[in-house]
């Protein structure tokens, strides 16, 4: 079918609306003026940026608004919801919103690494270290204690972190003395 003064519809299934429109791909939808869908790019492999299945990888024909040079936006498009929706600008937006907010938490917990250290060990005493980090601007507190043992031979430690995300961690620890005496 097609509609539109030089409109071509040569494609099985095929449909061409607008003026020098042509669509010659089978079950290919060509919509506008000097719109193109020969299904040229169908055999292309589907993008696939991670390691997992993406739904529709094998299209059986195409929908174009436009042709290469006279690209067209589409507007008012709803938020998809299946695996073969289009998605729109404000949920792209969303995602980079997740992963920038991801990015800062795990910033926050490189600078929480930063800010919590061992406390010295020093024989039949405790002790105590408190510390800051700073990563790609995010920050964090961190303090920790250790007692260790008259003779030196072992201690325990822990010790707690907060990051400027306001995500909490910590850390235990204990360490023996060995040596040839076995003691």
């Amino acid at each position: 079918m097609a509609f539109g003064t030089k409109a071509v519809s040569s494609g099985s299934g095929s449909i061409a609306i607008g003026a020098n429109s042509s669509s010659s791909g089978s079950n290919s939808v060509a919509l506008g003026a000097n719109s193109v869908a020969d299904g040229s790019t169908l055999s292309n492999a589907a993008y696939n940026p991670g390691s997992g299945s993406i739904a529709g990888v094998t299209p059986v024909g195409e929908v174009s608004v436009g042709s290469s040079g006279a690209e067209r936006r589409i507007t008012n498009v709803a938020a998809g919801s299946a695996d073969t929706d289009a998605v729109n600008v404000s949920q792209l937006k969303a995602v980079r919103d997740g992963f920038n907010s991801d990015i800062k938490d795990l910033k926050g917990g490189i600078a929480a690494a930063l800010a919590l250290e061992s406390a010295p060990s020093v024989a039949g005493k405790f002790t105590t270290y408190m510390g800051v980090g700073y990563y790609d601007g995010q920050s964090a507190i961190g303090i920790s204690g250790r007692k260790t043992a008259d003779n030196g031979r072992w201690s325990i430690s822990g010790g707690v972190t907060a990051s400027q995300q306001g995500k909490v961690g910590a850390r235990l620890g204990f360490a023996k003395v060995w040596d040839d005496n076995h003691d």
